[in-house]
């Protein structure tokens, strides 16, 4: 397949998701490339979507996805859960950028 095909093949599956997603009503961060990240107070951050552990240690985690990574700067930080889809890092939370 040449490269113009794999483009096409991408866009019409990118359509037929987002279909899905329309009629099922499903959000973007689980069927997605998109994350939704959230936070509670500076100690637990909940990031859902599809994403892959890039970095991990007590000071600093990164995560990847298709689009761009995140970096998680912080002190004891843990993974307390990990699934397909969701995400939960504890710890002291000091900064949270797009990378």
């Amino acid at each position: 397949m040449n490269f113009k095909g794999k483009i096409k093949k991408k866009e019409m599956k990118e359509k037929v998701r987002d279909k899905i997603n329309k009629i099922l009503e499903l959000p973007l961060e689980v069927t997605g490339d998109k994350l939704r990240i959230t936070m509670i107070g500076n100690e637990y951050i909940l990031v859902e979507g599809k994403s892959k552990v890039a970095d991990y240690y007590d000071h600093y985690i990164k995560l990847k996805t298709e689009e761009y990574s995140l970096g998680i700067d912080g002190k004891n930080l843990s993974i307390k859960e990990i699934s397909d889809i969701d995400l939960i890092i504890n710890g002291e939370i000091i900064n949270v950028s797009y990378i």
